[in-house]
Formats: C-alpha cells, sequence, structure tokens
C-alpha cells in the first residue's frame, strides 16, 4: 500500500480541530440550551402547571414555614404604671404556610402577559413541623391585647364624619324621645304644683296613707315635686295605657314596676292613682299641647303630638323651648338646662346667636327638611335608606367628601334643599356640633391633639367610662337584693325554725310538699332554690320568676296564688324579712323592701352591703369584706375591685357620704356621659379644683384613678391580657369587637367588622376569597413577554399601588334591604406607593451580583429591596445571596420620601398602625439595625444569649433559574407605649430618661422555605447535567485536541527527520547523526 503522510498529518489536524471546536462550543451550544430551558421552565404558564409556580408547598416540593415566637411580659401591672417592660421571649411555635393559587386567568397587561389570581394563604400543624417538647398551643402569654389596643386606639381617633353621625343621631333621639316628656312633664308640674293639690286630687282618692302620701310627692328620686321624678309617673301610665284607659296589667313591668316597688303600693292604690285627676290631668296637657304646637292627629286619629313633629318644631325653631306650655319662663335651646347638649345643639338656635345669620342671608329650614335630612327607622333606631338622609354612615362620608372639595352645589341636590346657603349653613351647623357639643369646646389640635393623642380621647371616654359606671351600678342593684335577701332568709328560717315541708303543708297541703325535695327549690344553702321562691313572691302573678316557678314546682295557678297572693306564713315571713334587711341597710324608701339602686350605690361608694353583712350570715361562716368580688355569690362574674370603696380602702381617702354619691351616680354625674367626659378633660387641663368642685367630691379623693381602672378593667377586659398562644394566633375574638359588629352604626356599630383580623395568624378561608370582587385579583406578570418580568407584581388587589382588600359598611342599601357591605382597597400609606418586586419565591433568571431586587411583602404591606452580600452554596448549587437594603427602615428625618411611611420614629420602626389598626410598628427581630435607643428601653430576661445578627431576612437566589432555594423572613411587631388620658403612664419611666416612647416587643414571625431535594432534581438537576456535560465536552476536547496536536507535531518531526536523513543519504553522508 502506498502511503500519504500528508494525509495522515492532514488527519491529525482536522480531529485535533475537531476536539477544540467540541470544547469551545459545545458549552456555547448547551448554555443556550440551557437558559431556553431556564427561561421556559420559570414562566408561569399552565404547560408548567401550577403545582410547580402557583401552590406552595404542594406535594414533596416545597414547603413553607412560619414560626412565631412569643414574648411574654413579665412586669405588666408595672407596666401600666411606667415601668420599662420586662420580656422573656417563647420560641418554636412552628406552622406550615399553604399558598394556594385560586381562580388563574392568563390575560394581557399592558402589552405583556399576566396571571391574574386570588391567593388563599393559610397555616396549620403539620407532620412537617416538630416543635420542643416544652411548648404547647395552650402556653400562656401576658401581652397587650391587640384588640383591645385597637378599639381605643381608634375610639380616640374618631373622624369628623363618625363624630357628626353619632351626635346628630343622639340629638335627634333625644328630642323625639324626651322633648315630648319634658313637656308634658312641666305643664303637668305647674298644674300640680303644690303638696295640697296632689294631696287632696290625687293621693287621698286613692287612700293614700298622710306618710306615704309626703313621700310620693317630695321624694327626690321619684316625688311628683320635681319634673324628674313626675316624668316617671307620665311613663309609668303612657306605658299602660291601652285605647286610652289605664290597664293594670299582670304582671307588672317597666316604670309602673318601679314605683310599685319603691314605694310599697297595693294594686288598688296604683289603680286609683292612675286612673283619677293625674290621668285627666294629663289628657288636658298632652290635648293643650296639640293646640298650642299646632300638631296633627297621629295615625290613629288621636289628638296626640307627634314626637317628629314636636323634635322638628324645636330644631328649626327653637318653639317648643321658646313658647313653653303654660310656663313663663322661655329659653332660645335646650342647652340652657340640657348638659349633655352643649353649644348649639337646634338649628335655629345656632343660626340665629351666631354669625352666621349675617354670612348667610334667609335660611330656613322646614319641617320638611328635617324629616328629610334625619330620616331613620324610628321603630328600631337603626339606619334606613334614604337619598337626602344624613343620619347614615355612607351619607354622612358623602356629606363631608363633597363639602370639604366645596361642591356644595351638588349637596343642594343631594340634601333637597332650597339653596347653595342652605348647605353652607348646615355644613358650618355640623361642625359647630362636632367642636361645641362633643368636644365641649377644646378642638384646638395644638392643645388637645398634642403628639396626636387623639382628640376625642375624652368624648371616647366619657360615652363608653358612663356607660360601664352606669352597667355596674344597675347590675349590682339586680344581683344584690336577692342574694343578700336569699342568703339572710335561708339562715333566719333556719335559726326560726320554719321548714319548707311544714309551711307548704299549712298553706296547700300535704301533697304538695313534694315541691321542696326539687333540688332547684330546696332551702339549702347547696342551691339557689330558697332564691326562687322569693323572686316569685316579689314580682308577682304572672311575672317571669312566678311562671319559671310555676313551671318547676308544676303546682296549678289556684296553689301557685295561695302560695304567694295570699296573707300566710311564708308571705308573712318573707315581709318581716324584708323589713329587717330595710332597716339593717337603713333604706329610706317608703316601699317593703330596701331600693335596689340604694344597695347598689351606697355598696358602690361605702361598702354599705358587703361590709355590713347581717348576723345571720355567721351561721354560714361568712363574714363582712370591703367587695363583692369576695363573694362568690355576689361577684357578678367579676374579679377586683368594682367598687370604688373597695378600690381606695387602705389608700388616704375620706369615705364619699350619701349626698357625695347619690350626685356622683346621677344623670347630673357621672351616669351622663357629657359630665363623665368633663370629669377627664377638667384632669388633662390640670384644673382640679374645678373638678373637685363641679363634682362635690372630698379633697384627696382617688377617683381619676378609680374611673380609669373602671374602664380598663370592666369595660376593656384589661388592656393587658394572658390568652394561650393558640388564642393570639387563630382565635383573638374580642367580645367588644364582637358587640360593636352588632350594635347600631349610628352610635358607632360597623357591621363589616371582622372579629377574627385582631388572630395575628390571619388564616384565610376559601368563603372569605369567593367573597372578594373578580377585579380584586392579584396579578402577576408571567414572564412569557420578558422573562426578565416573571413573578414581578403587576396588581394586587386589582390596584398597582400597596394596599390590601378590607370590607367596609357604606350605609344602607336602597330599598333598605339591608346594610351595604363591599369591599375596598385600603391603602395604609400616605401617598400611593407602586407596587414593585415579585412574591419572593423567584426572579429573573441568569441574576448577576450587580443586580438589585425588589420583594413585596404583602403581609406588612411593603417593598423590600434587596442587595447581594455574597455567594453561597446550596444543596450544591452556587446561589447568590440578597440582604434587605435597610433604607425602609429609617425614619423621615435620614430619608425624606419615607413621610409617606408615616416614618417618624426611631430608625428602624415602619409605622404598621393603618394595616393592624393599632399602634403597632414593625423592626428586624430585637431591633437589629434600628437605633440603639430601642434596645435600651425594653428588659429581655436572657439577652445575653442572643445573636441578634442571625435575625436577618435573606434570600439564596439559584443564579442560573433565579429560583429562591432558601430564604428566610424575620420580622418583628411591638405596640408603642403612648401615654393618654386613660393610660397615663404608658413608657413614663423611659420617657423622662431618654425622652423616647417605648416600643414593646409583642412577637416576631420566621418565615422561610425549604425546596426538597426531589424538586431541586426534578426541576433543577438539568443544570448540573448540562454544566456537567459542557464540562465533560471542554475537558475532552481540549484534552483530545491537545494529544492530537502533540501527536501531529512528533509525525511532522518524524517525517521531517526521516526526509533529512533519506537525503543526506544520497549524498553518501553518514546516517550517525551527532
Amino acid at each position: 500500500m502506498i502511503k500519504k503522510p500528508w494525509v495522515i498529518g492532514c488527519c491529525l489536524a482536522l480531529w485535533a480541530i475537531s476536539f477544540l471546536l467540541l470544547a469551545v462550543l459545545t458549552p456555547i451550544i448547551l448554555s443556550n440550551l440551557l437558559e431556553e430551558k431556564i427561561k421556559e421552565s420559570v414562566k408561569l404558564t399552565n404547560s408548567n402547571g401550577k403545582k410547580l409556580w402557583g401552590e406552595l408547598p404542594g406535594d414533596k416540593e416545597c414547603i413553607m414555614y412560619q414560626k412565631f415566637n412569643m414574648f411574654n411580659l413579665l412586669n405588666p401591672d408595672g407596666v401600666l404604671l411606667g415601668e420599662p417592660p420586662e420580656l422573656e421571649e417563647k420560641s418554636g411555635y412552628l406552622y406550615q404556610e399553604y399558598d394556594n393559587f385560586l381562580n388563574i386567568d392568563h390575560e394581557k397587561y399592558e402589552n405583556n402577559d399576566v396571571v391574574r389570581y386570588n391567593l388563599l394563604r393559610y397555616e396549620k400543624v403539620t407532620h412537617n413541623t416538630e416543635w420542643p417538647e416544652t411548648i404547647t398551643p395552650e402556653d400562656q402569654i401576658t401581652s397587650l391585647s391587640i384588640g383591645t389596643f385597637s378599639i381605643w386606639d381608634q375610639l380616640k381617633h374618631q373622624s369628623r364624619q363618625q363624630l357628626s353621625l353619632t351626635t346628630l343621631y343622639t340629638l335627634i333621639r333625644q328630642l323625639e324621645t324626651s322633648l315630648p316628656l319634658s313637656i308634658y312633664s312641666s305643664a303637668l308640674n305647674s298644674l300640680i304644683n303644690t303638696y295640697e293639690i296632689a294631696d287632696s286630687n290625687i293621693y287621698q282618692p286613692a287612700n293614700i296613707s298622710e306618710s306615704l302620701a309626703q313621700a310620693l310627692w317630695s321624694d327626690v328620686n321619684y316625688g311628683m315635686k320635681n319634673v324628674n321624678g313626675l316624668q316617671i309617673w307620665i311613663q309609668a301610665l303612657s306605658e299602660n295605657t291601652i285605647n286610652g284607659n289605664f290597664v293594670l296589667t299582670s304582671p307588672i313591668t317597666g316604670n309602673l314596676y318601679i314605683l310599685w316597688q319603691y314605694f310599697g303600693l297595693t294594686y288598688n292604690q296604683m289603680f286609683m292613682l292612675f286612673t283619677g285627676y293625674f290621668n285627666t290631668a294629663y289628657v288636658n296637657v298632652t290635648y293643650m299641647a296639640y293646640n298650642h304646637y299646632g300638631c296633627k292627629p297621629n295615625k290613629y286619629s288621636q289628638e296626640l303630638c307627634d314626637p317628629v313633629y314636636l323634635s322638628a318644631l324645636q330644631w328649626t325653631q327653637s318653639y317648643i323651648t321658646r313658647f313653653p306650655l303654660l310656663i313663663n319662663e322661655s329659653y332660645q335651646s335646650i342647652s340652657s338646662f340640657n348638659t349633655t347638649f352643649q353649644g348649639y345643639p337646634e338649628m335655629y338656635y345656632f343660626y340665629t346667636a351666631t354669625p352666621t345669620r349675617a354670612k348667610y342671608h334667609n335660611v330656613n329650614f322646614t319641617i320638611e327638611s328635617y324629616e328629610s335630612l334625619f330620616y331613620y327607622n324610628r321603630t328600631t333606631g337603626f339606619p334606613a335608606y334614604s337619598e337626602s338622609t344624613l343620619l347614615d354612615v355612607g351619607k354622612m362620608t358623602q356629606f363631608f367628601d363633597l363639602a370639604y372639595e366645596g361642591r356644595f352645589l351638588e349637596l343642594v341636590e343631594i340634601l333637597r334643599l332650597p339653596s347653595l346657603n342652605h348647605t353652607r349653613v348646615l355644613w358650618d351647623y355640623i361642625n359647630s356640633l362636632v367642636d361645641l357639643t362633643v368636644l365641649k369646646g377644646r378642638y384646638d389640635p395644638n392643645v388637645y391633639n398634642i403628639d396626636n393623642r387623639g382628640i376625642s380621647s375624652e368624648a371616647a371616654i366619657g360615652n363608653i367610662g358612663s356607660q360601664c359606671l352606669y352597667k355596674l351600678i344597675t347590675d349590682m342593684a339586680e344581683i344584690i337584693p336577692i342574694v343578700i335577701t336569699s342568703g339572710y332568709d335561708l339562715f333566719q328560717l333556719h335559726t326560726d325554725k320554719i321548714y319548707c315541708v311544714s309551711v307548704v303543708a299549712e298553706i296547700l297541703s300535704d301533697d304538695e310538699t313534694y315541691i321542696c325535695g326539687n333540688y332547684a327549690l330546696e332551702w339549702s344553702i347547696s342551691s339557689n332554690g330558697i332564691s326562687l321562691w322569693i323572686l316569685a313572691y316579689w314580682n308577682g302573678v304572672n311575672s317571669t320568676d312566678w311562671n319559671n316557678f310555676q313551671q318547676i314546682s308544676m303546682l296549678n295557678y289556684t296553689n301557685m296564688l295561695k302560695l304567694f297572693n295570699t296573707s300566710n306564713i311564708l308571705t308573712q315571713t318573707f315581709a318581716s324579712y324584708d323589713l329587717y334587711l330595710k332597716k339593717h341597710y337603713g333604706c329610706s324608701n317608703p316601699g317593703l323592701r330596701c331600693d335596689p339602686m340604694y344597695l347598689a350605690k351606697m355598696q358602690w361608694g361605702r361598702g354599705l352591703v358587703t361590709m355590713n353583712l347581717p348576723s345571720a350570715f355567721s351561721k354560714g361562716y361568712i363574714g363582712n369584706s370591703t367587695s363583692i368580688t369576695n363573694f362568690e355569690f355576689l361577684s357578678m362574674g367579676l374579679n377586683g375591685t368594682p367598687e370604688y370603696y373597695s378600690f381606695s380602702k387602705g389608700l388616704l381617702t375620706p369615705i364619699l357620704t350619701e349626698s357625695e354619691i347619690d350626685f356622683l351616680l346621677s344623670f347630673n354625674g357621672l351616669f351622663s356621659s357629657s359630665q363623665f367626659q368633663l370629669f377627664f378633660i377638667y384632669q388633662y387641663e390640670g384644673n382640679h379644683n374645678l373638678q373637685q368642685e363641679s363634682f362635690k367630691l372630698p379633697k384627696n379623693n382617688y377617683m381619676i384613678e378609680y374611673l380609669r381602672h373602671l374602664i380598663d378593667k370592666y369595660y376593656f377586659g384589661g388592656l393587658i391580657k394572658t390568652k394561650s398562644v393558640s388564642t393570639i394566633l387563630w382565635n383573638d375574638t374580642e367580645p367588644l369587637l364582637q358587640s360593636l359588629k352588632s350594635l347600631n352604626p349610628l352610635l358607632g356599630g360597623n357591621p363589616a367588622l371582622d372579629p377574627s383580623l385582631t388572630s395575628i395568624g390571619r388564616n384565610m378561608s376559601k368563603n372569605s376569597v369567593a367573597s372578594l370582587p373578580k377585579y380584586m385579583k392579584n396579578m402577576m406578570d408571567s414572564g412569557e413577554t420578558h422573562v426578565k418580568n416573571v413573578r414581578k407584581y403587576r396588581l394586587f388587589a386589582g390596584k398597582d399601588y400597596i394596599n390590601f382588600p378590607v370590607l367596609g359598611y357604606f350605609g344602607q342599601l336602597p330599598n333598605n334591604t339591608g346594610p351595604n357591605l363591599t369591599y375596598y382597597n385600603m391603602n395604609p400609606w400616605g401617598a400611593n406607593i407602586s407596587i414593585e418586586g415579585t412574591d419572593a419565591w423567584g426572579f429573573k433568571p441568569y441574576i448577576s451580583k450587580s443586580d438589585d431586587i425588589n420583594i413585596f411583602f404583602d403581609i406588612g404591606s411593603l417593598v423590600f429591596e434587596g442587595k447581594y452580600d455574597k455567594q453561597v452554596t446550596v444543596k450544591n448549587f452556587d446561589c447568590y445571596r440578597y440582604r434587605i437594603n435597610n433604607d425602609i427602615l429609617k425614619n423621615s428625618t435620614a430619608i425624606e420620601k419615607n413621610k409617606a411611611l408615616y416614618a417618624f420614629g426611631p430608625s428602624g420602626l415602619i409605622n404598621e398602625t393603618m394595616v393592624f389598626g393599632a399602634p403597632v410598628f414593625g423592626s428586624k427581630p430585637y431591633f437589629l439595625d434600628a437605633d440603639t435607643i430601642l434596645l435600651k428601653l425594653v428588659n429581655f430576661s436572657d439577652f445575653a444569649s442572643v445573636h441578634i445578627h442571625d435575625y436577618d431576612t435573606f434570600f439564596d437566589v439559584e443564579k442560573y433559574s433565579g429560583t429562591v432555594f432558601y430564604s428566610i423572613e424575620q420580622f418583628q411587631y411591638n405596640f408603642e407605649l403612648k401615654p393618654d388620658n386613660l393610660y397615663p403612664k404608658l413608657g413614663l419611666y423611659n420617657m423622662k430618661r431618654y425622652g423616647r416612647r417605648t416600643y414593646m416587643p409583642f412577637f416576631y414571625m420566621q418565615r422561610y422555605q425549604k425546596l426538597s431535594q426531589h424538586i431541586v432534581d426534578k426541576y433543577f438537576g438539568i443544570i448540573h447535567t448540562i454544566l456537567t456535560v459542557s464540562l465533560i465536552a471542554q475537558i475532552v476536547g481540549f484534552t483530545l485536541s491537545g494529544i492530537l496536536l502533540v501527536l501531529l507535531i512528533i509525525y511532522i518531526w518524524v517525517r521531517r527527520r526521516k526526509v533529512r536523513i533519506a537525503l543526506e543519504s544520497e549524498k553518501g553522508y553518514s546516517l550517525l547523526i551527532k
């Protein structure tokens, strides 16, 4: 065979070049293939499958966790007194997070392919969540109650719209209910103006004794001599008048029951009192009022003034007070004698007594205007739909919105008013109501809203405080008499050797003695049986207690009458015991039993009942004590010191006198929300002498401290509470929120409230997601148009700025079909901050170290910027670690644009007040990277063991796919302890020492994800495969190419050597090469 050396050389060269090209081109080809594969795999498309991109954790793919670490408050009482919080961390409450994409749509948005979806997020304990053995969901955590904190913060920061609505409604309701009664009682008082008239015309015909007649006339509570007492008699008459005739119904209820019990009247006396002269005089007065005020027949064709008409007459013309019936003294306004409505409550008074008339001429509001503006359901007291009413949340909001924008012409049409001036006068009038009636003239924000303390603080305190105090007293009035009487009667019956069996046998027969063996009716200290006998006796025929006893005992009606409605050993004994207790407690009311309100008031102010128990109680080893709460049978479920006497006992303060107590616990005193409010206004103003004089208090009293204690403990149930971890996270339904949900919206109720929102875990449900309107879907870039935009938010809850959906109450629906409950987009910040970034589970492919990333943290309604930190290895993949840029944590002094985030506190805090509806601030755990002062304001029990730099947020991003292989988001929530008139000492120590408010940690959350090896291998193994193949190709290509090139060189050298040898041989040279 003929060999051609150049062929072999060419082959070696060609193979070397081929392998070199393999080494050079293979990585390029594979890299392009990898890039295409990755870009296709990270896009949010149907072909990729929702399991990969739209549902986490999915099945064996990605497990997400939320770990809650709670701070337990060790000195709750101290914090209320101004001490720095002492905290211990309780950590490890781990839950698995599920993020499900629902209702997915693929659409175009601004020429980009996007995915629209609803996010369903919830957490639960699974087999993946291991807890330390030392903790359980029932661990008790003491901290501020976020529900209470939220309610109080909202109450003291009520908007002018809210204040206007509540005040206007209260005024109108008061005019329509109390004004007619005031008219009739004042006129009747002028007719029955002496005891002689009353005695000869009313008392003597009813066979009333002289002593009882004197009491009926002059009693300070219910005597006919005073207008207020006379109103009770008129109400009792009205409540029991049917078709123009007084009817003594059975059972006796309402105001008639009060008079019956208080004065000890017989049935015959009551009938005679209300069917004679008093009845006739009342009918005459109502008829005179009907003619005097130009009333029209009511729907029953009766010549009786419609209360709405009378109210309208007063509001539009002050006609009732300017032209009173049968009285010479006239007034321009009800504010002259009603302390609740200061300022200018009536439109007429406001218009004529202020410069308003000079500004706007010839403005007169009519009866029709009143009825149109103040339309509501007068049967229930709740709002009703009307285009022109102001007594509706939605309509009042609309009124304020248009007025603020100066669009008064539109209001003319909406409110059906005659002119533009009418709307301007109405606007000024309503603002006057807020400033003078609600805020009592204390509306200057530079004085009464310093440091945003809450300009409506005192108004809110007056409202809730007066309600709380009144409820406490009336509850005590209901419980104390029956409990004390039951206890005394039980012991005394035993002492007097009066036994149930013998009593029943004597009154009825032996056949009925079986009732004594009924456990529910036993005369035994181990049951409440004796109280059922007493109540049936007290409240009489057909009362609820009478029927209850009859049902339990199964006695027939005749036997019930014999047992309780005749003079016998049982009723005589009960009557004598009642008289003994009345004398024992010094009750002055004329009736057979002690006035319940007297017992309650004197227990509150002097500890009368529990400090002076009858000696019979000693037989049960029951001694005196300062408070009802020291007796289980009297406590009403309360604890602590609900009475002023028990609260102040042991302090150097004088005991209140009866007259002081009577004034304080009256509607001229602290039962009035307006007076209660003034009490706290004087306190804020430092006007202690006026406070003491106005409320007839002795020196060195502790009333302000008591009232704060009363509201905190017995209205709010405590600002600081102890709850289980499970409750705090998932079931924190504050009772007050439940009551606000059902409260009349015109009094501050909100039917849209979700009481579960105070649970910090905030699990979503499919129902809550399904109720969202379609436009509120989230929108995320699918990456199909530009893969660099994959997973970027375009819209959140349907908007391109940071917000979250909230169910709101917008008044009543047309045709009164119910409340208008509609979702709206709540912007928690001071400007529309654009949605940026991804959901933190992925970023653009082929991310570089120089790239910054943005993350939308929807839980906190924030956009975080991440900056490259270092390269790390996660599951054998190279990842870039990004940490949060701290600029967002800096206050507005350091970064001006953070004003939109209300960042006016120390750096390191994010104001989440609008997100939580309470003064809650976010930070990194243990105030990492924050102003160092924050750590000085709280004391952690084991801070030495805390490695503070472990609490940063970071994301480990695989550099080819942009997928987050591991991340941990760490965020702490802190209560701002800000003093106010109800809690004046919160953060006091730190404020004095450091000049800073205290931010008390509540909990911090660690939210992290772990990709399983399965999903890494399944979806990202191709990266390793291609990179490995590329590397092998390079190694093989370059190696073989190198070997072949070496062989080629050797071959060429060998060939040349042979050629030279051959040439020398031909010339005869030696073959030896030297």
